[in-house]
């Protein structure tokens, strides 16, 4: 590090004799303010994979749909929006020793009972970060047992592998309620067979009775035939290739799949009110169907063109012999005589409406392939399909059946309440009137005019359905000049790089004129302008891969690998430095000083004692700030600077650190102090506080407290007032977050599968 000795400024003494005070006593609580905020959903609208959907077959108004990364939701009528399960309110909700700290969720399957609308069950896992292990134990995967529509839940003792993520997401339930004794509740685990409970779902046993699946089996469908006025058989669908039936109440199984000629590759289920079972052979464009007797048949719908293998039926309740098939990418086939001939309806979802900035245009058209979780219909005739982006869609067929390829049914978006992004970013660009700008996985970045309206704004830099927008910022002293960084990080192959930049807030958006070499994605950071003026935006790119930044002098044109940090041969990190190398990660571990041009900082999540790298030529040279005091293995480590005040930095180690957890200051910029009596620190932002004053929030724990929840400080972290438990309920890890400049109380937050929340005080003060 060089530079001369300087005289701090006033402002700069004050937070100095400030911290000497916050070292010399533990953090201390100074005010529970949560009563006195107001937390909401941003609205975007639906985004993510809605992977399925579970109708009452009383009452189609009760429905539910469940999310692979994100939350379950119940369809409210009053209110004419569906609204989240997985949720903590107080005393209500799911229990509090599932809330007892920021967890990954994902829904694995839903079960309502036949003969109750109010008693719905829900499953999955909490996944809690490595550095709170010793506190919190971890749900492999549990059921949660609701008597009241899904408001609250009572946990159950079943404790197995569950993965709402995995590959048979998209495959029905794997847990179903007997349509006669609802007493009787079965469970298809992944790894751990098959599990049975005689009480409602709430105790639990593993099924290891004569011809039941193997204890490790993946049994990926439970279905119920209830046509015999004697008896009810329940189907258990394996994964490997059985299609197992007990018509005892789970005492004996029976398998009835051998030779049927799906040769084990087994999907989607149903059974149909003459108590015929589907069965999808998994990746292929047929399905088979097994009678009441036995006496298998190969079903083969008219998907049409590649890539939309059969995913699903649904059998009209009204018309035994009236089916209609999905293929994987959304293709609609019909047929009116049992599944004999079938007629293509269409390659690919048509929409009759939009919802937000759904949908999506891709190539020109609103028309495109998209993942789905199978189709079903409603005891009111009409067809709903769980499916990727926009949530859940819903159609009537006509009643003359009039569809067809070149007149394709046309479905409606209805997924209002529905927030299901995974979010890498945000940010409150000053002077904009708080309006937001957030970067998600699979949609991009938006421009959030109004976060209570669906007022939104898609950044328009990609053609196709998918890219993953990974990282945000503004021009400090320009703020109408933005930069978002964006791949297919996830190699889907339906996505391309389209990083880029908006001179209008988020209103229009341009890709860069080239792209680093190799860069995928990661961190943007934008030097305040000092001479130089639109165009000409000295940027630094911190690329996925495990590799150093790129800089650019010339608003994206051109791009230069920096120089001054320890590289391998094939240009990556030295070992011991460590870089952001995986795009799960939720960093911001790159940072431009706000009120210096062309000084930027970067956190290395190694490095010994030279973990903190500065550049002060725009991102040309680095050199490292000798002991920082800023700890290693911050994963998802977050820097941030306070807007107001020069050199007044602050860092937390995020969720999953390597090393110590908590919260550090400095006011040199060079030279970070722990602050004390703060535990665990996940996101942090600065904006705006009372009067002249900065405010510092912080998402985590403090020592003192067994409660996790938004933090804030208007004295330097002297104090903290807490101003949040559960914000909108969630208790997804927060991944970012940012406080308005401009407006004093205003945050907001980034959520692994939750898209976002923002709060404000209900008073100004």
């Amino acid at each position: 590090m060089t530079g001369s000795l300087r005289l701090l400024p006033r402002a700069a003494f004050l937070c100095a004799a400030l911290l000497v005070t916050v070292l010399q006593s533990p953090a201390l609580r100074a005010a529970d303010l949560s009563g006195d905020y107001r937390w909401q959903p941003v609205r975007l609208g639906a985004g993510g994979f809605v992977t399925g959907l579970v109708i009452h077959p009383l009452d189609p108004d009760v429905r539910y749909c469940r999310t692979d990364v994100g939350n379950a939701y119940r369809w409210d009528v009053a209110a004419r929006e569906w609204m989240p399960l997985v949720v903590r309110e107080g005393s209500s909700g799911v229990p509090a020793s599932v809330a007892s700290a920021p967890s990954k969720i994902g829904v694995e399957s839903i079960a309502v009972d036949p003969l109750n609308p109010k008693v719905v069950l829900i499953s999955f896992p909490a996944k809690y970060s490595s550095s709170d292990k010793k506190s919190v134990t971890p749900i492999a995967g549990s059921v949660f047992r609701s008597t009241d529509g899904g408001r609250n839940f009572t946990q159950s003792n079943l404790n197995v592998k569950m993965v709402p993520n995995g590959n048979w997401r998209h495959k029905g339930e794997c847990m179903g309620i007997d349509p006669v004794n609802p007493s009787i509740v079965y469970y298809g685990s992944r790894e751990n067979g098959l599990w049975r409970s005689a009480d409602g779902g709430l105790k639990w046993t593993q099924v290891a009775t004569k011809g039941a699946p193997a204890v490790n089996a993946n049994v990926i469908g439970i279905r119920f035939d209830r046509t015999s006025r004697t008896t009810v058989t329940t189907y258990a669908i394996v994964a490997g290739g059985s299609v197992l039936r007990s018509v005892d109440s789970g005492a004996t199984w029976a398998e009835v799949g051998a030779k049927s000629g799906l040769e084990g590759k087994l999907g989607n289920s149903f059974v149909d009110q003459l108590g015929n079972l589907y069965v999808v052979k998994n990746g292929t464009r047929t399905m088979w169907k097994m009678t009441r007797e036995g006496a298998w048949s190969e079903l083969t719908p008219d998907f049409g063109s590649s890539g939309n293998n059969a995913n699903g039926v649904a059998v009209d309740p009204a018309n035994p012999s009236r089916l209609f098939a999905i293929g994987s990418g959304g293709s609609i086939s019909r047929s009116l005589d049992g599944g004999s001939t079938w007629v293509r309806l269409g390659n690919r979802f048509s929409f009759s409406n939009t919802f937000a900035w759904l949908p999506q245009l891709i190539k020109g058209s609103p028309d495109g392939w998209r993942s789905n979780g199978g189709i079903l219909f409603d005891q009111k005739g009409r067809l709903w399909v769980p499916q990727g982006n926009e949530g859940v869609l819903t159609v009537v067929p006509s009643a003359d059946d009039s569809e067809t390829a070149a007149k394709p049914l046309r479905w409606q978006i209805d997924s209002k309440g529905i927030e299901e992004f995974v979010t890498h970013d945000i940010i409150i660009p000053p002077g904009s009137g708080d309006q937001m700008v957030g970067a998600v996985e699979d949609g991009t970045a938006f421009l959030i005019k109004n976060p209570d309206t669906f007022d939104v704004v898609q950044a328009n830099l990609q053609p196709q359905l998918i890219s993953n927008g990974t990282g945000l910022a503004f021009c400090p002293n320009a703020s109408n000049y933005l930069a978002v960084a964006t791949a297919d990080v996830h190699h889907t192959g339906s996505g391309k790089d389209y990083s880029g930049y908006s001179t209008n807030g988020g209103q229009t958006w341009t890709q860069f004129a080239s792209q680093p070499p190799g860069a995928k994605a990661g961190s943007i950071a934008i030097s305040r302008r000092d001479g130089w003026g639109e165009g000409a935006d000295h940027l630094v790119w911190y690329p996925l891969g495990n590799r150093p930044p790129f800089w650019s002098h010339d608003g994206g044109k051109t791009w230069t690998q920096s120089e001054g940090f320890p590289l391998k041969s094939n240009g990556t990190f030295d070992q011991q430095l460590s870089g952001f190398w995986n795009g799960a990660l939720k960093q911001r571990a790159l940072m431009a000083a706000p009120h210096v041009a062309d000084r930027f900082f970067l956190y290395t999540i190694w490095g010994g004692a030279n973990r903190l790298f500065r550049s002060d030529d725009g991102g040309r040279n680095w050199v490292p700030v000798p002991d920082s005091g800023l700890p290693a293995g911050g994963h998802h480590a977050q820097l941030a600077a306070n807007p107001f005040v020069k050199n007044d930095h602050w860092f937390a180690d995020g969720w999953e650190s390597g090393g110590p957890s908590g919260l550090w200051h400095s006011t040199d910029g060079a030279t970070y102090v722990k602050l004390p009596g703060i535990e665990r620190a996940i996101t942090l932002a600065l904006g705006k506080g009372p009067g002249a004053t900065v405010a510092v929030y912080f998402y985590g724990k403090l020592t003192d407290d067994p409660e996790w929840g938004v933090f804030r400080s208007v004295d330097g972290g002297a104090t903290w007032d807490r101003i949040s438990r559960y914000p909108a309920g969630q208790i997804d890890i927060p991944t970012s977050m940012a406080a308005s400049h401009d407006t004093f109380g205003l945050v907001a937050i980034g959520l692994s599968g939750n898209s976002f929340v923002y709060g404000k005080p209900l008073r100004s003060r």
